[in-house]
């Protein structure tokens, strides 16, 4: 955790720019909320063009979502500067204008969320969570860090 996940008709967001966006919310999430890097975790769905609608009727221009969950516990600045940054970040990495940028930061308990076979501390956890590891899950995190 956290998981942001990023949707974009295909071809929108290139195999390098998915490199550069994946590395930026990683270090975005990581300097706005001290959560270990190796927490966060990017996806790229894609969907089919002519498959998004706003108001019932299809988008005609390129638009890109971005679906954050993250560990309740996080302040109001924190998921504002969150926000602003994602799309400032990927909408310096795609070329895509920052009103087509859709953002959402959707809060969930630690304790409503496995990774790596534990359940998820609060935040300001992490090091019991991580002690409490295996330790060939430890050597697997130690490389992400």
């Amino acid at each position: 955790m956290p998981t942001y996940t990023v949707w974009s008709e295909a071809d929108t967001i290139s195999i390098k720019s998915r490199a550069s966006i994946a590395s930026v919310l990683t270090e975005a999430h990581h300097a706005i909320t001290g959560a270990p890097r190796y927490f966060a975790q990017v996806l790229f769905p894609e969907v089919e063009k002519g498959s998004v609608f706003v108001g019932g009727r299809a988008l005609t221009e390129g638009h890109i979502w971005v679906r954050a969950d993250i560990r309740s516990g996080r302040t109001a600045d924190q998921k504002r500067t969150l926000i602003d940054r994602v799309m400032e970040e990927i909408g310096n990495a795609t070329g895509v204008a920052q009103a087509h940028i859709w953002v959402y930061i959707n809060e969930i308990s630690g304790e409503n969320m496995s990774e790596w076979g534990q359940v998820l501390p609060q935040p300001g956890g992490e090091d019991r969570w991580h002690e409490a590891l295996p330790e060939e899950i430890k050597d697997t995190l130690r490389d992400l860090t």
